[in-house]
C-alpha cells in the first residue's frame, strides 16, 4: 500500500479528544403504533429519550467554550512493537513515487499523503484520508500497527496546528446543536450544524442531525437534500453512527417521505445486511407503502436474525389476522408496543 520508509527515531504526541461513540444499544424502530394513529406512552417516553440519548452522545468538549487536550502517549524510538496504553490519535503521513513522461522528458513525482490514525480495540489501524481543509474525510482503511510503522510518519505539528482545531471548532458546533435541538430550538440548532458542515461538509453527526432539524419541521424539500447527500456516503452507516441512522429512517418514515425511507434503508442494508433491525424498519416502511409481500420479506429475515424480536412477532401477527379476516384497511396499524433497542 505505501512505500517503505526507513524505521528512524521519532518522538510525538498523539491526543486524544471527546470522540463521536454510541452507546452499543441502539434503537430499533418502535413496534407499529395502535390503530387510532396514536402511540402508547411508554413508546413516547422511549422516543423522548432516544432523542435526549443522541444529544448527549455528541462530541463535545468538557465546557462548551473549550476543549481539553490529553496527551495519552509518545511513541519514542525505533518502531516499537507496542505503541502504549490507549488509542493512538493523530495525523500520519506516507509518500507515494511514480514516474511520469517517456525517455529525456520522464521524471519522478512524489506525492505526499495525510491519514487521520486512530487504533481500534483489536490493535489494527484506522486510517481516515485528510481533505483539503484537513479534516478526517472518506472512506476509512484497516491496517496492522506494524505497517503503519514501518511504512508512515508521525505528523504532529499538522495535527496540532490544523487538524485538531478544526476537530474542536466542528465537535463544539455539533454539542451546542444538540442542547438546541434538545431545547425544541430547531432554528438554532440547525445553526451551529451548519457551521460544522461549512467546515467538513460531510461530517456525518451534522449531515444527520441538519436533516432531523428539517424533518422535525416538515421542511421535506431540505430533508431530501440531506437525504440525497448521506445516502451517498458509506459511512453514514458506520456502526458507530447507528443510532443516528435509524433516527433519521424513521423520522423519514413519519414525514411520509416513504420512497426515500425504503431507499435509505436499502442502501443501509447493502452494508450491513445481518441487522435484524433495520430489516424490521424497512418493513415498516414497506407496509406504510401497502406492499405487503417486501413488509413480509424483511420481517421474516428480521426474525431469521433474531427469533426472539418480539415486535416482529406482533407484527407477523397482525399480518396473520389481517388476511384472514380481508377486507381491513390497508392503512390500519397492529397493535402498539414498546420500543426495544438492539
Amino acid at each position: 500500500m505505501f512505500k517503505k520508509k526507513k524505521k528512524m527515531k521519532t518522538e510525538i504526541a498523539a491526543f486524544d479528544f471527546a470522540s463521536s461513540t454510541e452507546s452499543e444499544s441502539n434503537p430499533a424502530e418502535e413496534a407499529p403504533p395502535p390503530a387510532d394513529g396514536g402511540e402508547s406512552e411508554v413508546s413516547q417516553a422511549v422516543e423522548d429519550s432516544k432523542v435526549e440519548a443522541a444529544a448527549d452522545a455528541s462530541v463535545a468538549s468538557p465546557d462548551e467554550d473549550t476543549a481539553e487536550d490529553h496527551s495519552v502517549l509518545a511513541v519514542q524510538g525505533e518502531a516499537p512493537e507496542t505503541i502504549g496504553p490507549g488509542k493512538v490519535l493523530g495525523v500520519f503521513s506516507s509518500q507515494k513515487v511514480s514516474k511520469i513522461g517517456t525517455g529525456t522528458t520522464s521524471r519522478r513525482v512524489v506525492q505526499q499523503s495525510y491519514f487521520f490514525a486512530e487504533e481500534l480495540p483489536d490493535g489494527r489501524i484506522s486510517l481516515q484520508p485528510l481533505s483539503p481543509v484537513h479534516v478526517p474525510s472518506g472512506p476509512k482503511e484497516i491496517i496492522s500497527k506494524e505497517e503503519m510503522l514501518e511504512t508512515m510518519l508521525p505528523e504532529p505539528e499538522m495535527y496540532q496546528k490544523e487538524v485538531l482545531p478544526k476537530l474542536r471548532d466542528i465537535q463544539k458546533n455539533i454539542a451546542r446543536g444538540d442542547r438546541y435541538r434538545k431545547q425544541g430550538k430547531s432554528f438554532s440548532a440547525e445553526m451551529e450544524y451548519g457551521k460544522a458542515l461549512k467546515i467538513d461538509v460531510d461530517n456525518i453527526r451534522a449531515n444527520f442531525s441538519i436533516g432531523l432539524c428539517y424533518l422535525e419541521r416538515e421542511d421535506k424539500v431540505k430533508a431530501n437534500e440531506v437525504f440525497e447527500r448521506l445516502v451517498k456516503l458509506d459511512t453514514a452507516f458506520e456502526q458507530e453512527h447507528k443510532h443516528l441512522f435509524n433516527e433519521f429512517g424513521i423520522n423519514l418514515r413519519k414525514s411520509k417521505m416513504l420512497d426515500q425511507a425504503v431507499d435509505y434503508y436499502s442502501r443501509a442494508l447493502e452494508l450491513t445486511d445481518d441487522d435484524e433491525n433495520l430489516h424490521y424498519n424497512a418493513a415498516r416502511a414497506y407496509f406504510e407503502q401497502n406492499k405487503l409481500k417486501e413488509t413480509a420479506e424483511h420481517l421474516k429475515e428480521c426474525l431469521r436474525l433474531n427469533p426472539s424480536h418480539e415486535p416482529a412477532l406482533k407484527f407477523i401477527d397482525y399480518l396473520k389476522k389481517k388476511k384472514q379476516h380481508k377486507g381491513g384497511p390497508a392503512s390500519a396499524e397492529p397493535g402498539s408496543a414498546a420500543k426495544v433497542e438492539s
